[in-house]
């Protein structure tokens, strides 16, 4: 059985591997639009609850109030958390120069990664992803 929405996953799939969703601008701007979204849509959106789920009025305000406060917070700290996070690593490899860094990245279908690495300048880094 073929599934009809291959293509546009794959299409994701390659746009997500090109590390285009890594930089700060296009997370920022992921998240105006988000905010536009809910913003502009937002009489919209509130009929949609009351019709389909019969929510009341104070439910379909925190469906649109809560999504905006998490936008909010994480346009607060993005930069913060996209910055990597010196780690303590073993005396004797610190010894030799290296590092431990723990840098926090997007892994595609809206899960984390941690990808920890030790390094030495002019040395190969060893990477670890959790």
């Amino acid at each position: 059985m073929s599934n009809p929405f291959q293509n546009i996953l794959d299409q994701q799939k390659a746009r997500f591997q090109s590390d285009v969703t890594k930089t700060y601008e296009w997370r920022i701007n992921q998240l105006d639009r988000m905010e536009r979204m809910l913003t502009d849509n937002a009489d919209a959106f509130r009929d949609a609850l009351y019709s389909d789920f019969r929510k009341p009025i104070f439910e379909q305000q925190a469906e649109i109030a809560v999504p905006l406060g998490v936008i909010s917070t994480y346009r607060s700290n993005l930069r913060k958390w996209m910055s990597p996070e010196e780690v303590d690593i073993p005396k004797g490899l610190r010894k030799q120069g290296f590092q431990g860094q723990i840098h926090r990245e997007p892994f595609g279908g809206g899960v984390r990664r941690k990808r920890i690495g030790l390094e030495r300048p002019g040395s190969i880094p060893y990477q670890a992803a959790s």
